[in-house]
């Protein structure tokens, strides 16, 4: 088990939660994460990593809700657009609606616009957004 005092100590309860993840400690992690949620729940990186544990616990809806929190703290945050956007490709891939396939697609590219000018160049998203015609 890893202790951290959440009160003083905000950035090492993400590093704690991602070792006990990596441990295979989902459940603690989880614990962990809505703790510091708690504390602070306008901490986009914070909400990002609840919606990756829930989505790695196969819990869908919570991850989404996590992702969308996250993105409601900025709207232009690159990190929730990207992480909303292929949460919601990826798992609408079969759907029979085309909208709900079309709303992750376009959170990627609100991403791309974000992150355009950076020299930082995501050839994953820009795949997926192109239809996987573009090579790095």
């Amino acid at each position: 088990m890893v202790s951290v005092d959440i009160a003083n100590n905000p950035k090492p309860i993400l590093d704690a939660v991602k070792l006990l993840q990596n441990q295979g400690e989902k459940q603690e992690a989880l614990l962990l994460v809505r703790k510091a949620l708690k504390r602070d729940p306008k901490d986009i990186e914070t909400a990002i990593l609840a919606g990756l544990l829930h989505q790695d616990m196969n819990h869908p809806k919570l991850a989404e809700k996590y992702f969308r929190q996250a993105l409601s703290i900025d709207p232009k945050n690159p990190d929730s657009l990207k992480s909303l956007g292929l949460f919601i490709f990826e798992n609408h891939l079969t759907d029979p609606v085309p909208s709900d396939h079309q709303e992750g697609l376009d959170y990627l590219i609100k991403y791309l616009q974000v992150i355009k000018g950076t020299d930082y160049t995501d050839y994953e998203v820009l795949k997926i957004v192109s239809g996987n015609t573009i090579e790095p």
